[in-house]
């Protein structure tokens, strides 16, 4: 969690100590939003369980329930925790220097994008809504019919959208 500051709660990275093969997903928050995930409005938790979750059933691990979310969700939660992050603005505290240089994350300073997860998923999944974003400003077209059909199952993506890009 890219915003933890409280005493106790330093970052680690497998980097700093392994050779093994891993995956950060930096997200905003403190440290319990990572584990409080059936909080109401806990976008952080809901993606951190997912990537648990989807972790453990990939490599055989069998739990009575898994907490998965479908790209749709994903991105929706990511668009939602984006807009949260706006809504705070200078609330919102900054990934501290340790942090910055402990956690690696690409997107970091991106206007739009949490990281790289939330751009890879975008990408991939829904590559109609990505491609409108690498277009210069003026020529974006978020109501061509193939865009646009996916922004009104992703209310909170196109809520983001048309925030930065209106």
């Amino acid at each position: 969690m890219e915003n933890e500051g409280k005493p106790g709660f330093a970052c680690i990275s497998p980097a700093e100590f392994s050779t093994a093969q891993y995956l950060e997903v930096p997200l905003p928050g403190s440290h319990s939003d990572s584990v409080k995930f059936d909080k109401a409005g806990n976008h952080s938790g809901k993606i951190a369980i997912h990537l648990c979750h989807d972790f453990l059933r990939r490599n055989g691990t069998v739990l009575a329930e898994y907490k998965t979310l479908s790209p749709g969700s994903i991105i929706e939660s990511y668009s939602a925790l984006r807009l949260n992050v706006l809504m705070k603005g200078s609330k919102t505290r900054k990934a501290g220097w340790f942090r910055r240089n402990i956690i690696k994350n690409r997107m970091r300073d991106d206007v739009y994008f949490i990281n790289g997860h939330h751009h890879d998923v975008l990408r991939d999944r829904f590559s109609n809504v990505f491609i409108q974003l690498l277009l210069p400003d003026g020529t974006r077209d978020y109501d061509f019919p193939n865009c646009k059909a996916s922004l009104q199952r992703l209310p909170q993506t196109a809520k983001l959208l048309k925030h930065f890009y209106s």
